[in-house]
């Protein structure tokens, strides 16, 4: 899975990469694991395509542009560094931009408001859009209000930041808050192996050697654990 958001727009706006860049917001940084996987910004892609793609901003590609990749009908300009999306998912991308900057406080330039709007305007919300975000909010426990129609973006919006709070991770009830709240420092990315079911924190020893093909990512213990993983023997205990 890829993200949909660039990651490097969240963490170039986050101190722990202008000191070391992804890597070190990985090792310092236990809120940046846990927006790094943020389901709501992560989707399956093409590995060629991703690979292109890069941490490209998204923008409307020139018409004299006509690098296209088959029945992708995605374009990637590297030298104007802009990736056009296809149309009818545009809004799905600027809701989950909306969803990304009001979450964690993170800034939105005029420009990208502005086309972000449009493609949310162009675009609205799809049967298949509407369903993937229910599977989605399951998963985590909450939706994203520019789907479900909760919020509105307008031009110099006032972003609530409650991703920044240990609330914000778990709106089911007290006791999942108090697990989110308790455990941060050592939860997210949760790497869980899909042939063994058994899950390996950052502080576990093999956290780092699954094979990629065999990786699934959570974003907590809890959600690790109720798709019916466990956490690996050799985890020191929290």
């Amino acid at each position: 899975m890829e993200h949909i958001i660039p990651i490097s727009w969240v963490g170039k706006q986050l101190k722990c990469w202008q000191n070391g860049g992804r890597k070190n917001c990985q090792q310092q940084d236990p809120l940046f694991n846990l927006i790094e996987a943020d389901l709501f910004n992560l989707t399956y892609a093409v590995g060629q395509i991703n690979g292109l793609r890069a941490d490209l901003p998204f923008g409307m590609v020139g018409q004299e542009f006509s690098g296209q990749f088959g029945r992708c009908d995605i374009r990637i300009d590297t030298k104007q560094r802009k990736v056009q999306p296809k149309a009818d998912i545009r809004g799905d991308i600027a809701r989950v931009a909306f969803y990304m900057a009001d979450r964690y406080n993170l800034k939105l330039s005029r420009q990208d408001q502005q086309m972000f709007l449009a493609w949310h305007s162009q675009d609205p919300v799809s049967e298949k859009e509407r369903q993937i975000h229910q599977r989605t909010a399951m998963q985590t426990g909450r939706n994203n209000p520019f789907v479900t129609g909760e919020k509105s973006w307008q031009l110099g919006f006032a972003t609530s930041g409650i991703g920044l709070t240990a609330a914000g991770w778990d709106n089911r009830n007290d006791t999942q808050v108090a697990k989110v709240e308790s455990s941060s420092k050592v939860t997210g990315p949760i790497h869980a192996n899909r042939n063994s079911k058994i899950y390996h924190r950052p502080d576990c020893p093999n956290y780092q050697s699954m094979a990629p093909a065999n990786r699934v990512i959570f974003q907590t213990i809890s959600e690790a654990e109720q798709q019916g993983y466990r956490v690996a023997a050799n985890c020191p205990a929290i």
